[in-house]
Parts: structure tokens; C-alpha cells; sequence
């Protein structure tokens, strides 16, 4: 019988260090504290939270996208029919 080796491959990703400065990419205190969790999906916050029944359209995504999608969407004025969820872990950390 042939012995079988776990073989764990990680993703990398190269993108450009835009987030790093993004005015809206950023965390509170209150989410780093004892007793807080890193959180591997991020729900929208958006006014489509209050409004589930109007929602038509869910989108996952992560990165940069997710501020490029937010902006698109408050410019189509589509902020109550359109929900974006951030992936923040897209693979198993080992």
C-alpha cells in the first residue's frame, strides 16, 4: 500500500498595498480587546441589513473589491437591494 502525504498548500496573494492607507479600511479598539474573535465573514452594515426582505442581490467578496463594490453601489443607488459580505478568510489557516 502506498503512503499518502498530507500536502498543505497555502494561498498567497499579490496586491497592491492600497487597503493600507484606504480611509475606510480600518478596525476600532473595541474589536480588538480580549475577548473579541478574528471574523472570517464581515456581514454588510449597509442599509440593506434593516430592509432583508428588499434585498435582491448578495454579493461575497474580498479585498480591495469590497470598497470598490460599496462605492459602485451608492452610486447606482442600489444601497437597500444590494448586500456585500466580506470574505476575510477565504482557506483554512493551519
Amino acid at each position: 500500500m502506498i503512503d499518502r502525504v498530507l500536502c498543505v498548500l497555502q494561498l498567497i496573494v499579490m496586491t497592491p498595498k492600497s487597503l493600507l492607507r484606504h480611509p475606510d479600511a480600518k478596525s476600532s479598539f473595541d474589536e480588538m480587546v480580549e475577548g473579541t474573535a478574528f471574523k472570517r465573514l464581515i456581514p454588510d452594515e449597509g442599509p440593506a441589513v434593516d430592509n432583508a426582505e428588499r434585498v435582491k442581490n448578495l454579493l461575497f467578496c474580498t479585498g480591495k473589491v469590497y470598497y470598490d463594490l460599496v462605492k459602485e453601489r451608492e452610486q447606482k443607488h442600489h444601497t437597500e437591494d444590494v448586500a456585500i459580505a466580506r470574505v476575510e478568510q477565504v482557506t483554512k489557516s493551519y
